[in-house]
């Protein structure tokens, strides 16, 4: 059904993490749109519709709405041609890569030690271990260190080891609209949706 309402957009079909791109779809629909008004006539328009007075600082902006690295003004997007019930379809197709992504296995190679606050240092994980075994082995060094650990995905999920406490906070592509923006759940702002193991 998805299909039918954006031809071009369906979930891919992803066998590794490293392929895997928070709001994939999302972010080509907004910039194929956003594409289609280059000229500097309609730029300037598409500026002052956005609140902006100066070039530079609406050109930086809109490099970031388009990546979704910024909350978006609704203007912006009614006037670069976004369709809203088509844009959260795009957000469902990326929310069931994530899903289908987070049931891949997973060989984590290392994971990230907190020595102090703002001092981390990284090591090594033995070569084809899985995730299950990975947490196991991270939990022995923290107990043993009395440090906080943990396994980082970009974009996917963080998983935080201290001792025997083991925490996971997935980062979902998410949105909300409220009356004047796109609000674009941050990935490592705030920890979403975390939860024990």
């Amino acid at each position: 059904m998805k299909n039918k309402i954006i031809p071009f957009f369906s979930a891919r079909k992803i066998n590794k993490i490293e392929d895997y791109e928070r709001f994939y779809h999302t972010k080509s629909y907004i910039k194929q749109k956003s594409d289609l008004i280059s000229n500097k006539n309609d730029l300037i328009k598409l500026m002052k519709i956005s609140g902006y007075s100066k070039m530079d600082k609406f050109i930086r902006h809109r490099k970031e709405w388009d990546n979704l690295e910024r909350n978006i003004p609704l203007d912006y997007l009614n006037h670069i041609g976004i369709d809203l019930n088509t844009l959260k379809t795009t957000v469902e197709i990326d929310q069931e890569e994530y899903e289908d992504v987070l049931k891949l296995p997973l060989y984590p190679k290392y994971f990230t030690v907190r020595y102090m606050p703002t001092i981390y240092g990284s090591v090594k994980l033995p070569d084809n271990c899985l995730e299950t075994e990975a947490i196991e082995i991270v939990k022995n060094f923290s107990k043993k260190t009395g440090l906080k650990c943990n396994i980082n995905y970009l974009n996917l999920k963080t998983i935080l080891i201290e001792r025997d406490n083991v925490y996971v906070a997935y980062y979902k592509p998410e949105i909300r609209i409220t009356n004047k923006l796109l609000i674009i759940s941050k990935d490592y702002s705030t920890k979403i949706g975390i939860c024990k193991v």
